[in-house]
């Protein structure tokens, strides 16, 4: 319908005189939707009604062509709940057919007079909520803040015994370890890089297990105070790990045997390491997944969160294979892609995979009151490819061999 202007004094004059909608409906040939929006754009002051009167016996205006136009005789509320009440001698009751509104929606309902019925009970919520102390609404700060950080060291597919591993990374991200007070790191696989001669034959210069355990014992960074404990991939070391035998606990007893406790092989594939405070106990879990890359860093990590069942949700997820960074947060699981301490390969480039160089520096704060890890500061050490740090070092020609040169331009 068209509302024209004759219409809206009406509607309006009709409002006033305590029409109601269905009276509203017939009168003007529509339907009572259609005059509950009309209300609204025409007369939002029909909300603040007068209270009700009693209709004079000869009707005057547009109420006198009104058929079978009554007033109700009891006042009507509209709660905070957006519903419609009428008071029935006992409570304030929803009615469904509601008549004219005495008080503004959202507003206290008013008190009836002894002529209403008996006097209004008052509402348990109502008293309960006079008793809420002022600070409500406000966290404590000690529930989300009251606790120390803990600093962990985080490191994952050094790949050692390959031509493209980065040491001299790997031995300045333990250095900032030692400095900056980490005593524990967690490594996230692949720790040599295993052989198979169609993937990496190319790459390595020590093909057998006893080789590989053996350079990662006598080269693989050590500090005083600091442990590593690692897992073993589902690929490289862990091609042996699926024919049988188990290279993580391999290379922990090497490394027991040349003097090197600070090495401990925590799990194959994955691993949980328990976060206490107080009395609660939560999870970070280690993991080396299998798989190809995706065409987002983040996307891995959050189709693992959603994997995950309700029981089994770690609070903190530190993901190792995929050789880039990343953070992220899902379903209250706190994401932690690792970069490698590998330059890219052959492999790796006809795979179009991307490799990015550095550790992770892992703070947080774990609620002593709720179990709950409420802050977290991951900080990511980047290091550039080999070349910027050449000068650097004078043993890496050694290593790698020097480049063949070509003299042009001659006979």
């Amino acid at each position: 319908m068209k509302w024209t202007q004759t219409d809206r004094v009406t509607l309006k004059q009709l409002i006033k005189d305590g029409c109601e909608d269905d009276h509203l409906a017939t009168f003007f040939g529509v339907s009572e939707p259609a005059i509950r929006r009309a209300r609204q754009r025409f007369a939002p002051e029909s909300l603040l009604f007068r209270a009700p009167r009693k209709l004079v016996a000869s009707a005057k205006g547009p109420a006198a062509k009104m058929p079978n136009f009554v007033r109700p005789e009891n006042p009507i509320w509209v709660g905070p709940d957006g519903l419609p009440r009428e008071w029935n001698g006992r409570e304030w009751a929803v009615c469904t057919s509601p008549g004219p509104v005495v008080q503004v929606a959202g507003e206290p309902a008013p008190t009836p007079s002894p002529a209403d019925g008996a006097a209004a009970k008052q509402d348990p919520l109502i008293e309960q909520a006079k008793t809420v102390p002022t600070e409500f609404g406000s966290i404590p700060l000690d529930v989300f803040d009251g606790d120390a950080w803990t600093k962990i060291g985080l490191v994952a597919d050094t790949h050692l015994c390959c031509r493209e591993e980065r040491l001299d990374a790997l031995n300045a991200q333990y250095d900032l370890f030692a400095r900056e007070g980490v005593r524990d790191v967690f490594h996230a696989g692949n720790i040599v890089d295993g052989y198979v001669p169609r993937i990496n034959g190319g790459s390595v210069f020590e093909t057998s297990v006893d080789g590989q355990a053996l350079y990662c014992a006598r080269h693989y960074p050590k500090r005083d105070g600091v442990t590593t404990h690692f897992i073993t991939g589902n690929d490289h070391e862990g091609w042996w790990q699926k024919e049988g035998f188990n290279f993580g606990a391999y290379l922990q007893m090497v490394c027991e045997r040349l003097g090197r406790k600070d090495m401990k092989y925590i799990g194959h594939v994955e691993a949980d390491v328990e976060l206490r405070c107080g009395e609660f106990v939560n999870r970070m879990k280690i993991q080396h997944p299998g798989g190809g890359s995706a065409y987002a860093r983040s996307y891995k990590g959050q189709k693992m969160v959603e994997s995950f069942q309700g029981g089994e949700k770690p609070a903190i997820l530190v993901q190792g294979h995929y050789h880039v960074s990343g953070y992220s947060f899902d379903r209250n699981v706190h994401i932690i892609g690792m970069p490698g301490f590998q330059e890219q390969t052959i492999f790796g480039r006809t795979k179009h995979l991307r490799y990015e160089i550095g550790g992770v520096i892992l703070e947080f704060k774990m609620s002593s009151k709720t179990g709950a890890i409420t802050r977290v500061r991951p900080e990511f050490n980047m290091f550039f490819d080999r070349g910027f740090y050449k000068k650097f070092l004078p043993s890496d020609g050694e290593l790698r061999g020097e480049p063949k040169t070509i003299i042009t331009g001659q006979q």
